[in-house]
């Protein structure tokens, strides 16, 4: 295109768009030149028919057809039905947004363990997902969204240890 052109040059804006390499992937493209970051394809939305496997407004008394969709998308199934990925949580297609729940929970658990702790059980949660939250951490800085979260997790690993080995020593002082 000729700079003599009547019509402007308008550039592609920043984003995610497909990896021009043909991975299975979406690449950030910043406007100018495409990056180092990199992340799943987010799945193809589904609708609230097909998340309830049924049409909109059935007949009175007729039963409602069932939609199966093509492919399995965000949303679809039910809590604790296994991931793609394998197990029952797949940090991976959480990435897109960012967020780093397993930390924040951590952090929260933490510091109830610290002030209530009864069976040891908000001391263990906050473990548990002291532990989720930084593997999440990795995969989010793995994807360009910086520490996401690595601070709580770590600070919620911690108050949760403290407040288990806490709880323990004072029940066998008081028990």
């Amino acid at each position: 295109m000729s700079q003599n052109s009547a019509t402007p040059f308008t550039a592609t804006p920043a984003g995610w768009y497909a990896d021009p390499s043909g991975q299975p992937a979406q690449r950030w493209w910043d406007g100018q030149a495409w990056t180092a970051h990199v992340q799943p394809t987010p799945p193809a939305p589904v609708s609230a028919q097909q998340f309830y496997g049924q049409t909109a407004d059935p007949a009175y008394g007729q039963p409602a057809a069932v939609v199966q969709p093509s492919a399995p998308g965000y949303g679809v199934g039910y809590p604790g039905q296994p991931q793609p990925g394998g197990g029952l949580y797949n940090a991976a297609a959480d990435v897109p947004g960012g967020k780093n729940m397993p930390a924040r929970n951590a952090l929260i658990l933490g510091i109830i363990s610290l002030i209530i702790n009864p069976l040891c059980l908000p001391a263990i949660g906050a473990i548990v997902y002291g532990i989720l939250g930084i593997k999440r951490a990795g995969v989010l800085t793995e994807a360009g969204f910086g520490s996401a979260g690595k601070g709580k997790a770590i600070t919620g690993l911690v108050l949760g240890s403290v407040g288990l080995v806490a709880t323990v020593i004072l029940k066998g002082f008081f028990f």
